[in-house]
């Protein structure tokens, strides 16, 4: 919905037909598939790759290895490791950084998961103001189930605010008494179990990971299947087994109980189960990785592995450790060091040029990452603002996955946005895309007057890739819907406005509209299905089922008035490259 100055809201459907410029056409032939596929299908086979690892970077600062793993073996996901008491300001800087490296050439434009360890107690990455102390997770245990929820959100909209979007928690490992915790050197020694018995555990640990869901953080369960009865810390010593662990076990619960709760991450455990699969860490055994957790657990979220940098793997070679966890069917290859990624990096990439049925293993897990960026909405979103937003915190936008933004310039012939330069400006030099909108007044001057006073105020265009076509806005007007004009009164208004912005810009301007209102004023006329994108507003979780005449499908669906980001929240139809091209491309 989309501010008009007489307070009346502007609510839009889109859709964009098989237009003349590049962007327009290749979306509008992309209508059947997913984002995430269309993002996986603009990729090249080594951008997608990278999306497979994640890496690690301090907490209070971005290490140059990072960066150099981010841009030259395009990892999309970092872990923010070690301790830091710097707070949420400190870190949402860090985020921002790591996200400006989240290039079109380096990820195809997706955004990066950024990770962090927050359980609490002696588990918590993130401390300092704004954040608060957690406490460990077998106190968490004894709180009521709404409670500990509650908290929970509270403690992921600490992580939001700093940039962060995957917590690498809770842990779901049961440990069998508390006579056994301080022999149990990962989990009970450091109070990270959340009780003595799967129930216990299964409760409390799913009410942890729905409060940071209810956050907007994607929390990861783990370490399966279960690291409660060792002994021993794979993270610093080898051959660390679990001689006690079935494939039927009632500590695998939690888990179960977990994915059927709807968890988007499942952390493997490298310790060996002798009596699951002796010869193989659980993270590289095919009857762990894929016969249980996508077969018997029924998981089809993303699979990740725990570090596969830990003393219990490193008699395997870098590049076989890697290969091994994506052969079992793991998805996201986690490393607290960003020096080994490169290694890996490599054997992967050459095993997948050389090997089809790898490469096919490879892009379904790439699909799994991207659909989990979408469903967090890192993947094809954007924004819409006005004068009633006033200065927009563009670096808290971005951080929450905002990569294009609508400003509004003008409005009939007589109105500009006072933060126009701060919005537009705003927009554009923390790394979006951005494009100007005019608020059509179609009863009160001609198309072309309007044209023509949009573009003094705002209204250009340069192909530089990061300006999207102008925006001409049409919603019902305050004293009459249609403004006073016939159907054919109105298709010739649009004619003459959209004409002259192509002729003054070489771009055929983006049309904001509710199917309604097309269907009302303009007659649901076709006239523009072959030259103008449509950008539509159809309120809810749903993309618009109905557009204009002619249009094969939407370019830009604005689904709510007022969300996450500040002003209207909207969807790209397709990949960040798409959208690039609709930016760089005249029509």
């Amino acid at each position: 919905m989309l501010a008009a100055v007489s307070g009346f809201c502007l609510m839009v459907a889109l859709a964009s037909g098989p237009s003349a410029h590049a962007a327009h056409r290749a979306t509008a032939n992309l209508a059947a598939p997913d984002t995430a596929s269309r993002v996986l299908a603009s990729m090249t086979q080594a951008q997608r790759v990278g999306q497979l690892f994640m890496v690690g970077t301090p907490a209070a600062s971005v290490s140059s290895q990072t960066v150099t793993d981010i841009q030259t073996y395009h990892v999309g996901n970092v872990m923010l490791t070690g301790r830091s008491t710097a707070g949420v300001a400190a870190t949402a800087a860090v985020s921002a950084s790591l996200q400006s490296k989240a290039t079109l050439a380096a990820t195809a434009g997706v955004p990066l998961f950024i990770a962090t360890d927050q359980e609490g107690g002696q588990v918590q990455v993130l401390q300092g103001s704004g954040f608060s102390s957690i406490p460990a997770a077998l106190t968490q245990g004894g709180y009521a189930t709404s409670t500990l929820r509650a908290d929970a959100k509270v403690w992921g909209s600490q992580l939001k605010a700093a940039g962060v979007n995957v917590n690498l928690a809770p842990v779901l490992d049961t440990v069998p008494s508390a006579a056994f915790a301080p022999r149990n050197k990962p989990i009970g020694y450091y109070q990270r179990e959340y009780g003595y018995d799967p129930a216990t555990v299964s409760t409390k640990g799913i009410a942890f990971a729905q409060g940071m869901a209810d956050a907007g953080v994607d929390a990861t369960v783990k370490h399966f299947p279960g690291l409660g009865r060792v002994t021993a810390n794979p993270d610093v010593s080898s051959g660390v087994t679990d001689s006690q662990t079935t494939r039927t076990d009632p500590y695998l619960t939690p888990f179960a109980n977990a994915v059927n709760a709807g968890a988007p991450f499942l952390m493997m455990s490298t310790a060996y189960y002798s009596k699951i699969d002796a010869a193989n860490p659980a993270a590289f055994s095919p009857t762990i990785v894929t016969g249980m957790v996508r077969g018997d657990l029924g998981f089809n979220g993303v699979i990740i592995s725990d570090s596969l940098g830990a003393a219990q793997v490193q008699a395997w070679p870098l590049g076989d450790r890697a290969i091994n966890f994506f052969n079992a069917g793991g998805d996201l290859a986690l490393m607290n060091d960003p020096a080994i990624l490169p290694a890996m990096y490599n054997a992967v990439l050459q095993r997948a040029n050389s090997d089809a049925t790898f490469k096919a293993k490879l892009d379904a897990s790439v699909l799994r990452i991207l659909t989990a960026k979408e469903n967090r909405g890192l993947i094809g979103r954007g924004m819409d603002v006005s004068s009633v937003q006033g200065n927009v915190g563009w670096q808290g936008a971005y951080n929450n996955g905002a990569r294009f933004a609508y400003v509004k310039a003008t409005e009939g012939t007589s109105y500009t946005n006072p933060y126009f330069a701060q919005q537009y400006n705003g927009s554009y030099n923390i790394g979006m895309i951005r494009g100007a909108y005019h608020y059509a007044h179609p009863g009160s001057s001609t198309g072309l007057t309007q044209a023509e006073y949009f573009l003094a105020h705002g209204g250009g265009w340069s192909g530089d890739g990061r300006t999207l076509p102008p925006a001409l806005v049409l919603q019902p007007g305050a004293s009459a819907t249609c403004y006073g004009l016939t159907a054919a009164g109105m298709v010739s208004w649009i004619k003459a406005f959209s004409d002259d912005m192509h002729t003054r810009t070489s771009k055929y301007p983006m049309i904001y509209t509710t199917f309604s209102w097309w269907n009302t004023c303009t007659g649901n006329s076709s006239a523009f299905a072959a030259t103008n994108p449509f950008w539509i507003a159809s309120y809810g979780s749903t993309p618009p089922a109905s557009i204009p005449a002619g249009a094969a499908t939407w370019t830009i669906w604005q689904s709510a008035s007022s969300g996450l980001l500040p002003g209207g929240q909207d969807r790209f139809n397709g990949s960040f490259v798409q959208l690039h091209a609709l930016a760089a491309n005249p029509d």
